[in-house]
């Protein structure tokens, strides 16, 4: 049954006019549900992004149509899909859910004293080559840290969604008007072969048909500028090797399975192999990946000025000596910005 709520006499509804209040039950958690089941298109892809189990999730979605005295989903198709009622729910969640995240965002930002918390997505091979060094300087800045570093959580996107406060990253997505991007760090690609077989080649198509290629995980933005930069080149190397870590695409390389694309924060994460490998220059035109802190406008930049300015500082007294005793030929065209 709809639950009946009590109007005012001023607030009596028109003669013929339908008298509905939302149920007060209705919560953010609520059209939080409805959205995540929207946009994964189950409810099991619901119960996996917000960490609840799928009976839990109809559950919810029983009791709120149960009370709403109207159906959100037609059970009559398969699979079942949002009702009009529903879908007109799903049109007001998620701006509410919106204003409701930035909110919640601009109010963890609104004081210059220490933050509670601050959850930063940092690029796997930056967070283990520089991320230690760097967290002994920022380390003040918030009482407790929620770092990640898988590739969703390193992009554009999880700032977006609110999954994160500011991301170190090396997605080129353009970013909102909302969002500044500050670059940090300048590197360049190179072949990676190992050091136990001489192969001679005078460009990537010789070396392909010599060579397998070992690729990075799907998902991944290295994985897709590098694959742009091949295919620009004429090359398109069979799918026959594909690692999602960096350390597993060049211990494949170390161990004489294959040749690789990488940079010199790759080759100094997975350090341990340096002298199997084989590191030459790209035969054709030069690609570098660029690194940069971005965060949301607003108070969140400030503290993301207080990030930066770190970041440089370690990458200009630490992780760059490092690179050029490891890769002299190569690491010197590594740039780091400014701090100005």
């Amino acid at each position: 049954m709809r639950q009946s709520v009590p109007r005012s006499a001023s607030e009596s509804p028109a003669a013929g006019e339908e008298s509905y209040v939302l149920p007060s039950f209705v919560t953010l958690r609520l059209l939080t549900i409805l959205v995540a089941i929207d946009e994964t298109g189950s409810l099991s892809g619901a119960a996996k992004r917000l960490g609840m189990t799928q009976s839990a999730i109809s559950q919810a979605v029983l009791a709120f149509e149960d009370m709403l005295g109207k159906s959100v989903f037609d059970r009559s198709l398969r699979p079942s899909a949002f009702t009009l009622t529903g879908r007109l729910i799903l049109k007001h969640a998620t701006p509410i859910l919106d204003l409701t995240k930035q909110l919640e965002h601009a109010l963890r930002f609104s004081s210059q004293t220490q933050l509670s918390v601050l959850r930063i997505g940092i690029l796997d091979t930056f967070a283990t080559t520089v991320g230690p060094f760097l967290m002994e300087e920022i380390r003040p800045i918030a009482a407790s840290w929620s770092i990640a570093s898988g590739s969703r959580e390193t992009k554009i996107n999880a700032l977006i969604e609110h999954r994160a406060d500011m991301v170190i990253t090396s997605d080129e997505t353009p970013c909102p008007p909302h969002l500044t991007s500050r670059l940090v760090l300048s590197e360049p690609y190179f072949l990676v072969l190992p050091r136990s077989q001489k192969v001679s080649f005078t460009d990537l198509a010789t070396l392909s048909s010599r060579m397998d290629f070992i690729r990075y995980g799907q998902g991944r933005s290295i994985t897709r500028q590098i694959d742009d930069y091949l295919k620009d080149n004429g090359v398109i190397p069979p799918h026959t090797y594909q690692f999602d870590g960096v350390d597993a695409v060049i211990g494949m390389v170390a161990a004489g399975l294959g040749w690789a694309i990488a940079t010199p924060l790759s080759i100094l994460k997975a350090r341990d192999k340096v002298n199997e490998l084989r590191c030459e220059p790209l035969p054709g035109p030069q690609l570098f990946r660029t690194i940069s802190l971005v965060s949301h406008d607003g108070e969140a930049a400030a503290i993301a000025e207080r990030i930066r300015l770190p970041i440089l500082r370690v990458l200009r007294e630490r992780t760059l000596p490092e690179l050029l005793a490891l890769l002299p030929h190569l690491a010197k065209l590594t740039r780091i910005e400014d701090a100005s």
